[in-house]
Formats: C-alpha cells, structure tokens, sequence
C-alpha cells in the first residue's frame, strides 16, 4: 500500500519531465530558427529538383 506522500511525488515527477520536454522543444524550434517544418516539407527538401 503506498503512503499519501507517493501520490504528491508522482504528480512532481511529472511536471518535471513536462518542463524538460518543453525546454527541449523550445530548443529544437530555436535551432530551425523559429519555423516549424512538417515531414512532407523535408522529404520534399531531401527529393529536390
């Protein structure tokens, strides 16, 4: 049986991994320089004329 504190660690943990996916997204959109790309946009880039 788990005591009431393991329940307020959980929701901590999980607002932690929430902040750090955030941090990582907004790094990601900083090095495309602020510009989001679909998939389809890159296959395009990578195929070419």
């Amino acid at each position: 049986m788990r005591k009431s504190g393991g329940l307020d660690f959980e929701v901590e943990r999980q607002e932690e991994v929430q902040k750090e996916r955030e941090i990582a997204a907004d790094w990601t959109l900083r090095q495309r320089r602020g510009t989001r790309k679909s998939k389809k946009s890159e296959k395009e880039l990578r195929i070419g004329p």
